[in-house]
């Protein structure tokens, strides 16, 4: 009966079930105060959706905006421009005392996850990324509908990890703009699909690899001119988004900071380029998190020397490379709508699974998709599987996470017995989530009876 129920709800009663889910969370996590080093109840906490550590980061990378200052040029951050910026939106309602720029940014670094400007600044956080994870409630049941799904597969978006990274994260934010791109996309509205995307690989960079899927996808509906009007509008936005970096970097042709990228001159040209290469330069350096498969396979199954670790992770880039244009040979074989979201999903998966981080956070951009990869059974089976990678996800993080004791003669955190073998569960689970959303994508029969294989404009 009750699933019947579920099979029944339209979009509104959806939207509104998640609103009122999201609503309370926010409420709880408002009840409770941040935990400080050496509270007995920090973890009891957690099960009450509260953590300040992340949102304290973006409190110093939206700083620029808190003190007056450039980003990138005079407050370092690791995140491309759109979410540089929007890291800056809580400032308009939260300031530090401090009057001059140099003071306002010492006195956000120095600020502790318990301190008011961060507590204040945490909460304004979370209330924006609670409206970007509704609206991406809100996309996803849509595209259910639009596929002939059920719209309250969208409920899945609030499993315990989702839930709890959507509040904490701003990995709603690329989420609600992947989910916008895909719903414009199968409504044939390729530009607007081609901007969104554009738009999310300024908040985080994996969009950019949907881009080969949806332009097969435009080609095989419509024929060159939508492929090329994803293209467009893709670069026009995210032009728009590094040019004013570029222009404030040549502006100040001799500016330093410890964290500007090495061999670039320092003349208009090269400090224009030096600011806009600022976070990829970071991201290029980092190596492994424990999250990852790279780092179960590399450091703990078959430990290797550090050269080697760091050529692997080059080749498991170019694999996400692959991925991308491998999935859209199923979209230019069957250009369907469902297709399309099961290689959407597909792309993400992969490039989820052979990142060098896999942080839990993650599970944010797989549930929307896999979401709505597809119907029958196998569609079912794909659902369950990225419900239980959240679920494991979960335990590996707060729950186990939290648990971890810094380890001083080591200098290392050592992590609960039982931490390894839940990420080898969630590793293994986004492998078979692969394994079915490409069986999804590649699969003729996952196509709504309404909707034809190719519209007649493009046969």
């Amino acid at each position: 009966m009750t699933a019947g129920l579920l099979r029944r709800l339209g979009v509104g009663p959806v939207v509104l079930l998640c609103a009122g889910i999201l609503a309370l969370a926010l409420g709880v996590r408002a009840a409770t105060k941040p935990s400080r080093p050496g509270d007995a109840g920090a973890i009891q906490r957690l099960w009450l959706l509260r953590d300040d550590y992340e949102p304290s980061i973006f409190l110093k990378r939206g700083a620029w905006a808190g003190a007056g200052l450039r980003p990138y040029l005079d407050v370092f951050s690791e995140y491309p421009p759109l979410a540089t910026w929007s890291f800056g939106l809580p400032y308009l309602l939260v300031a530090p005392k401090s009057a001059t720029p140099a003071a306002a940014l010492a006195e956000i670094d120095q600020t502790k996850t318990w301190e008011p400007l961060n507590t204040s600044y945490s909460t304004i956080w979370s209330v924006l990324m609670a409206g970007c994870w509704l609206g991406t409630a809100a996309l996803t049941a849509a595209l259910g509908r639009a596929l002939g799904l059920a719209p309250a597969r969208a409920l899945a978006l609030l499993a315990p990890a989702a839930l709890y990274c959507a509040l904490q994260r701003f990995d709603p934010l690329p989420a609600v703009l992947v989910s916008g791109a895909t719903l414009a996309l199968v409504r044939d509205r390729f530009a607007l699909g081609g901007a969104l995307l554009g738009a999310g690989a300024m908040v985080k960079i994996f969009p950019a690899l949907l881009v080969p899927a949806a332009a097969a996808y435009a080609l095989r509906r419509g024929g060159v001119r939508p492929m090329v009007a994803i293209g467009v509008a893709f670069g026009a936005v995210v032009a728009a988004c590094e040019l004013p970096v570029f222009l404030q970097g040549a502006s100040d042709p001799t500016w330093d900071a410890k964290w500007r990228p090495s061999g670039y001159p320092k003349d208009a040209m090269g400090s224009g380029r030096a600011a806009l290469a600022v976070p990829f330069a970071y991201q290029e350096s980092r190596d492994t998190n424990p999250g990852s498969l790279a780092d179960r396979w590399l450091r703990v199954w078959s430990p290797v020397s550090y050269d080697t670790l760091l050529a692997w992770l080059g080749r498991f880039r170019l694999l996400q490379a692959a991925a991308a244009v491998a999935f859209a040979a199923p979209i230019l074989r069957s250009p369907a709508p469902r297709n399309l979201v099961a290689a959407f999903a597909a792309v993400v998966t992969a490039f989820v699974l052979l990142h060098n981080i896999y942080s839990p956070q993650f599970v944010c951009w797989i549930v929307p998709l896999a979401a709505v990869a597809g119907g029958g059974r196998l569609g079912a089976v794909a659902l369950a599987t990225a419900l239980a990678i959240d679920v494991a996800t979960y335990l590996q993080f707060p729950l186990l996470a939290k648990q971890a004791a810094w380890d001083a003669p080591a200098q290392r955190l050592r992590y609960p017995a039982a931490f390894g073998p839940v990420i080898d569960l969630r590793l293994a689970l986004t492998g078979v989530l692969l394994v079915l959303l490409a069986g999804l994508a590649f699969r003729r029969s996952n196509v709504a009876k309404s909707d034809p294989v190719a519209p007649p404009s493009a046969t």
